[in-house]
């Protein structure tokens, strides 16, 4: 099986990361495959032509209906073979913050999950955002979506199983694990490389 380069990176702003000259420095450095981005805060009209069409990328944009809030984003060099916004339930999708992709041997999600901080309503909209958001995956597993199946390892490849990558920007931790990294090991931009 082709390695395929995937990186997941809450950009919080692209307008923000392009102006800094950080969003195609990245491209140009690490030649993702595969780069999903969380936390965009731009609908496409907000967006100039050399971000909405990157040479040698298939761009997808996931927006929320308010401006400047949410959003997700994924440029893939193999195209996919389908593409899904959202779970499929407005009460969410209208926050842009899922994409489906489907490739020959996997699914990719592409989400950014709801933060519950902001008060007991959110924190409520965020597990049953878990909740409906691992049901999704389940039921998708659950049907063997065909062309799904990975070549992994020789195990995996006789069960037959749907092989699903998950890229997100989570805002969960246990309450004795931090959030962040202290002040003196930031990095201009959060970055995990799968």
């Amino acid at each position: 099986m082709k390695t395929c380069r995937l990186y997941s990176w809450n950009v919080n702003g692209l307008r923000a990361v392009v102006r800094k000259s950080h969003f195609f420095s990245f491209l140009k450095q690490e030649k993702p495959d595969v780069l999903c981005l969380q936390e965009t805060k731009a609908h496409p009209d907000q967006l100039g032509a050399d971000v909405k069409d990157v040479n040698g990328y298939q761009a997808n944009f996931h927006w929320a209906q308010k401006k400047g809030y949410s959003g997700v984003a994924t440029y893939s060099r193999p195209p996919a073979s389908r593409i899904a916004c959202g779970l499929g339930l407005p009460h969410y999708d209208n926050e842009g913050r899922v994409l489906i992709h489907s490739y020959p041997s996997f699914t990719l999600f592409n989400v950014y999950f709801p933060n519950g901080k902001k008060n007991e309503e959110r924190l409520a909209y965020k597990m049953a955002f878990y909740k409906d958001f691992l049901q999704l995956v389940n039921q998708r597993m659950k049907k063997g979506e065909k062309n799904n199946t990975a070549s992994v390892s020789p195990a995996y490849r006789r069960s037959k199983l749907p092989f699903s990558i998950i890229l997100a920007s989570i805002s969960s931790s246990q309450p004795d694990i931090p959030k962040h990294p202290p002040a003196d090991n930031r990095v201009p931009y959060k970055l995990h490389r799968v």
